[in-house]
């Protein structure tokens, strides 16, 4: 049976970092990758230009549709953006993998705000 593992993070358009990159992994490793998106970035590599949060509920929707249909053997966590997405991660799975501490460019977890706009 092939693994199954969640990645519940934000997207990166440039494709270094977030849901993608952990797609990336998971299918390097033979893993059936699934994704919950928490924020949408437009960042390259020289940096992040904006960040765009999705609603908490919508996360929690994204999870409870893969949960509930094709199971999850594992999750991996990154950027949430804020703490409605934290509270939303009500499904438990096994094992949760911490996010890494920081992507080189990436935004971090800051907010829109927090980018100096």
């Amino acid at each position: 049976m092939l693994a199954k593992a969640l990645t519940i993070a934000g997207s990166d358009s440039g494709g270094g970092a977030g849901i993608q990159a952990d797609l990336k992994t998971f299918a390097a490793l033979g893993v059936y990758g699934m994704s919950a998106i928490t924020a949408i970035t437009a960042q390259n590599t020289c940096g992040v230009s904006a960040v765009q949060g999705i609603d908490p509920e919508v996360v929690a929707a994204q999870i409870r549709a893969v949960v509930s249909d094709i199971g999850v053997g594992a999750a991996k966590t990154g950027m949430l953006l804020s703490i409605g997405n934290s509270n939303g991660l009500f499904h438990r799975p096994r094992r949760l993998c911490p996010p890494a501490a920081g992507a080189a460019g990436a935004a971090s977890g800051r907010t829109a705000a927090g980018l100096g706009r």
